[in-house]
């Protein structure tokens, strides 16, 4: 069965086509350029799923830390993580699907439980993959519960909200199912 997704990030594309593939689905992309609103994370991506085709799906991350101010704007702020260390955090991808029959949006949900720590705090041999300085990733900072390393330095289906997120979606587990969002007058994330 035939999907398409929405999204130009590659490493994403590369992420989303083996959890796809693996669970039977022929996926192909698109990369309609979206701008975020500035709003709650279910209605960010409501409103992405509801700028694309009915059928295509679409995603949102959002990285909730215990005290801080990044949420769904976690790719604006990321450089606020340093100084959040130590704080419980969770990393929460949501996947919307605009329906083809209905003015709704079904969502699903994946999300990883763990803290922020910063490169002091390493513990010896589990380094913060640095191999991309300045990139704008929560990865090198974010240590999911019940392991002693970065998702930088591992992150496998178990400590993937993306991939919880589609097998949610793949069970058919929502989250909730929302009005679409076709307009809106409020700011956005990048403005």
């Amino acid at each position: 069965m035939p999907i398409t997704f929405n999204t130009s990030n590659l490493d994403k594309q590369r992420e989303l086509a083996s959890h796809f593939e693996r669970l039977g689905y022929k996926i192909r992309f698109e990369s309609r350029k979206i701008p975020e609103i500035c709003s709650s994370h279910v209605d960010v991506v409501t409103h992405k799923a509801s700028s694309v085709t009915p059928g295509v799906l679409v995603e949102d991350v959002s990285l909730e830390v215990e005290g801080g101010d990044l949420g769904v704007q976690v790719k604006h702020r990321a450089h606020l993580l340093p100084t959040l260390s130590g704080r419980k955090a969770a990393w929460i991808v949501l996947l919307a699907q605009a329906r083809v029959d209905e003015p709704l949006v079904d969502i699903y949900r994946g999300c990883i439980e763990g803290r922020i720590l910063s490169r002091d705090e390493v513990p010896l041999g589990k380094h913060i993959d640095l191999r991309q300085p300045g990139q704008q990733s929560f990865d090198k900072y974010f240590w999911p519960d019940g392991v002693d390393h970065s998702l930088a330095y591992h992150k496998p289906d178990s400590l993937s909200a993306r991939w919880l997120t589609v097998f949610a979606w793949h069970r058919g587990h929502k989250l909730c199912t929302r009005d679409r969002i076709d307009t809106w007058d409020g700011k956005y994330q990048d403005s």
